[in-house]
């Protein structure tokens, strides 16, 4: 027997209406389980019924153990309570344990009930394969799920899923630089996002990557601004401090040291999150480092390597102790980054190539090699700069 004279709201696990939740095992569950049968059978009027499933009047714990009979479905599973785990997907994918986290999804979509929960199901998919970086499955995912979500939202006039799917596949194809989706995406969800400017900013933030893939970059800035204005409207201080390092980014680009630094510095001072301090906190380095401020940014990787969320980051963990050679010349640091095989081949490469590039300058300098002559009327080859790595 529930306890509350009024039933919750919302599911546990999914946050999904509870009058919207019903309606949709209803409608699964056939022609039987109409407002008309159902009324009659609860022994209520048809009108009651009908604004307590639309939103328009509270569940009371009674009227929901009667509707949980006659559906011949639990109050546990009506609520997902029976989806409450002890570590979540978001827990799962921050420890890198991929395998858990589809288990968990696998789960999910294997008990799903109505559109919204099979949609949510194919979300967490979508958000697992997001995080690993795997875009191809990400943005299937999303598709599938935008299709339920426009569903949702054609029966029942109800858009929260519809946005959040729109704000996961914008981002998806924005960073699978899929230009010409993304720009569809943008046009559908801007009247949707118009209310929200925390959404609103994401649109700017998407519209800015799709400048830097079609070599825009003042265009992109603009938006990046624009982006940064409207996240700090929002109440969500780890999406206004990712706005400052996205900035930051783009003025460190353009050589405006200074100006990336104090943007940093904002960023670090506004998030809350551990991870996003963390990229802060780096890239903040970096800045230093091109500032000639090269104490304040030694201090700055020394505290950084303690941090706890470095563990979950070891690619950032290499490319400190990259930057960390090159500031104090000492190779050591660079020498744990080439052989610690935790990391990716991408930056135990960037660590040899600079620890060639340093090895080769010393033996200069010992006068164990010799410059050779430049060719007249050849071109010098062109070096990749290393700032555009670590």
């Amino acid at each position: 027997m529930m306890s509350h004279l009024i039933a919750p709201e919302r599911t546990v696990a999914d946050g999904i209406p509870l009058w919207l939740r019903i309606r949709e095992i209803m409608k699964e569950q056939g022609s039987s389980y109409s407002l008309t049968a159902i009324a009659g059978r609860l022994g209520i009027s048809r009108e009651t019924l009908r604004k307590m499933l639309n939103g328009e009047r509270e569940i009371y714990s009674f009227e929901l153990e009667k509707l949980s009979k006659d559906l011949k479905v639990s109050i546990s599973r009506l609520l997902q309570e029976d989806l409450i785990v002890p570590e979540s997907i978001t827990i799962l994918c921050g420890q890198c344990r991929w395998n858990d986290a589809l288990k968990v999804a696998r789960r999910w979509q294997d008990v799903a009930m109505g559109l919204s929960e099979r949609a949510n199901a194919l979300n967490k998919f979508g958000l697992i394969y997001l995080w690993r970086k795997d875009y191809d499955e990400a943005r299937r995912y999303f598709e599938e799920m935008l299709l339920l979500a426009q569903e949702i939202n054609a029966k029942y006039d109800h858009d929260c899923l519809l946005r959040r799917t729109l704000r996961n596949l914008l981002s998806t194809c924005a960073d699978m630089k899929e230009t010409e989706r993304a720009s569809e995406i943008i046009e559908i969800a801007e009247p949707y996002f118009q209310a929200c400017p925390v959404e609103m900013g994401l649109l700017y933030y998407s519209k800015a990557k799709i400048n830097k893939v079609m070599l825009q970059p003042a265009e992109a800035k603009l938006n990046l601004y624009k982006s940064l204005e409207l996240y700090s409207q929002g109440t969500t201080h780890d999406t206004t401090g990712r706005g400052y390092i996205a900035v930051a980014t783009a003025e460190f680009a353009d050589r405006n040291y200074a100006k990336a630094k104090e943007l940093l510095e904002s960023a670090i001072s506004v998030a809350e999150s551990d991870t996003v301090k963390l990229t802060a906190r780096s890239q903040l380095a970096k800045t230093l480092f091109k500032l000639g401020e090269y104490a304040l940014a030694e201090a700055l990787i020394h505290t950084t390597l303690a941090m706890e969320a470095i563990a979950r980051d070891p690619d950032c963990e290499a490319k400190l102790l990259i930057l960390r050679t090159r500031i104090t010349r000492d190779a050591r640091y660079a020498e744990q980054a080439a052989v610690n095989l935790s990391y990716s081949i991408v930056v135990r490469f960037l660590a040899y190539r600079y620890l060639s590039i340093q090895y080769k300058q010393e033996r200069f300098q010992r006068g164990e090699l010799k410059r050779p002559e430049k060719s007249k009327g050849r071109l010098t080859k062109r070096r990749l700069p290393l700032d555009t790595n670590f």
